[in-house]
């Protein structure tokens, strides 16, 4: 274990050995090498040794923790401060924690205290270490300053650099104002379809495609290129101004032509630097989702709209919902991380969409399979821990209570994918049988009442019954016709009504199109 260096402060004698002494230091990670009795031998102290950290107490009469803390950050800049106060001296606390303070321990101090100075020591190696890997970054700079760029700009998209250190770092190698620029993100891949048919020619396909999107890329444009965790192409480009963004859509309008067969991809709108590179990525990622749901491709306008701040995200709720259903702890887990991103507006706001996320969940459960006791208990207990507990506690306590419920899923499911898909769909259909004089019936209607997505529905249904819903809605318009046409003497333009068709050319029209006979013809032949 690599210990750090500890200086204690304390005017009171006898707590200051007995912090000093009674406790074991080195078995949670420091070394203490120095103590003091007041701030001013203190800074002296940090002068000469330079701590890691430094636990003091905030009241004493030479100087005291605040100006200490204050003071000290002419001398070194990476040490850290845990403050030690009484109750009263709460306003002390408050200040010195605005001042950087990682933790504040009220006195009298026991055995709590080393928990905190064990979470203070997990802080302090994490931070070594991202200043290990920046000062690694800053030998690779002198060889290979766009390698450099590219592998921050990576890091910091994936959240595991901020905005400040990736503004810090970026500035140290180039004089580029990214800040003024605008950015788009393009993700790209071959349609998934080739790795199921063609597979030993999906990974050349993949190679030609990321090929001559970079390239083509190049000719216009600055770019970075990364790959996504399921292989898929994403590349970053700066636009500069927003007027170039359509040379990038002619691009991707033109892959199909040039490589002779069929990809998958989405294009983000145009942001404003580093903040704005973010968003077009996470916005990119999320659209790209969606075009391969729809198996299409998919781009934001370029003008940006306002977002609203308190609008509840269905799309990333509908997503864990989708993975409940599709007993898959893998997409569950993914669809969580991307739901988190939706948090973060306010604890009370945060906490709604938790609540709403759970009472979806619960009627998904009890609409299908899977809703036991022991997940109907949980489930109780999550909404009647809304009003104790922090979102960031209750949304690991929602994600625990899903994957219980996953899992009771597994357990019971009454039968196989095939039986179980044909029940929505069966269900769907007497439905359909039901309101089809209806005009305009829409398939979001239909999917509503399953209680299921309607491109998810639309797909599903689609596998069932080997057509699309709409293919299925008019041939059963037709097929209630032909009924009405034997056993009625109903005009052709009532029956056209009965079955939700206004428009009696257009219902003559179709039920030729898919009989191959005009309706009056029908009814003579088969009179």
């Amino acid at each position: 274990m690599q210990l750090l260096k500890l200086i204690i402060v304390d005017d009171e004698r006898i707590i200051l050995q007995g912090m000093t002494t009674t406790f074991d230091w080195n078995s949670i990670g420091f070394q203490v090498v120095g103590t003091a009795m007041n701030g001013e031998d203190a800074l002296k102290l940090i002068e000469e040794e330079l701590p890691d950290v430094v636990l003091t107490d905030i009241r004493m009469k030479k100087m005291d923790g605040i100006t200490l803390m204050e003071r000290a950050k002419a001398i070194s800049l990476n040490t850290q401060f845990v403050v030690l106060s009484a109750y009263k001296d709460f306003e002390y606390a408050k200040r010195a924690c605005a001042l950087g303070a990682l933790e504040y321990i009220v006195k009298p101090v026991n055995d709590e205290m080393m928990e905190t100075m064990k979470r203070v020591y997990d802080h302090c190696i994490a931070e070594k270490q991202k200043q290990a890997v920046f000062d690694r970054w800053k030998e690779l700079l002198v060889d290979n300053k766009e390698g450099f760029g590219a592998y921050m700009i990576e890091h910091y998209l994936t959240d595991e650099l901020t905005l400040d250190e990736i503004k810090a770092n970026y500035a140290l190698f180039t004089k580029d104002e990214v800040e003024k620029h605008n950015y788009t993100v393009l993700c790209m891949d071959v349609d998934i379809v080739y790795k199921v048919k063609e597979y030993s020619e999906f990974s050349a396909k993949r190679f030609a495609l990321f090929s001559y999107v970079e390239k083509k890329i190049k000719e216009n444009y600055h770019m970075w290129a990364y790959k996504s965790p399921d292989g898929a192409g994403i590349f970053i480009v700066d636009l500069e101004d927003h007027d170039k963004l359509y040379k990038l859509k002619m691009l991707v309008d033109n892959v199909r032509n040039e490589l002779g067969f069929d990809v998958i991809s989405s294009v983000s709108k145009a942001f404003t630097g580093f903040e704005g590179m973010r968003k077009a990525y996470n916005q990119c990622l999320q659209l790209y989702s969606l075009a391969c749901e729809l198996e299409t491709d998919l781009e934001y306008n370029v003008v940006e709209e306002r977002e609203e701040e308190n609008r509840y995200p269905y799309e990333r709720a509908r997503r864990i919902i989708s993975a409940m259903r599709k007993n898959d702890e893998g997409l569950l887990k993914e669809a969580f991380i991307d739901f988190l991103s939706a948090l973060g507006k306010s604890e009370s706001t945060d906490k709604f969409f938790l609540h709403q996320l759970a009472v979806h969940a619960e009627q998904m459960l009890q609409e299908t399979y899977g809703l036991n006791d022991e997940v109907r208990t949980r489930l109780q207990e999550f909404y009647g821990s809304l009003f104790k507990y922090s979102s960031s506690r209750l949304f690991h306590m929602c994600y625990e209570i899903f994957l219980y419920a996953v899992k009771a899923r597994k357990d019971s499911i009454p039968y196989g994918d095939e039986q179980y898909y044909n029940e929505y769909v069966s269900k769907a259909c007497a439905f359909i049988e039901e309101h089809l004089d209806e005009e305009g019936l829409s398939i979001g209607r239909v999917a509503d009442e399953v209680h299921l997505n309607p491109i998810y529905f639309g797909r599903v249904f689609k596998s069932v019954k080997n057509m699309s819903y709409k293919q299925y809605l008019l041939k059963q318009k037709v097929e209630r016709a032909k009924e009405l046409l034997l056993t009625t003497d109903a005009s052709i333009m009532e029956i056209s009504c009965a079955v939700g068709i206004s428009n009696a050319s257009y219902f003559t029209k179709l039920f030729k199109q898919i009989e191959g006979i005009l309706p009056s013809g029908y009814k003579e032949k088969n009179a």
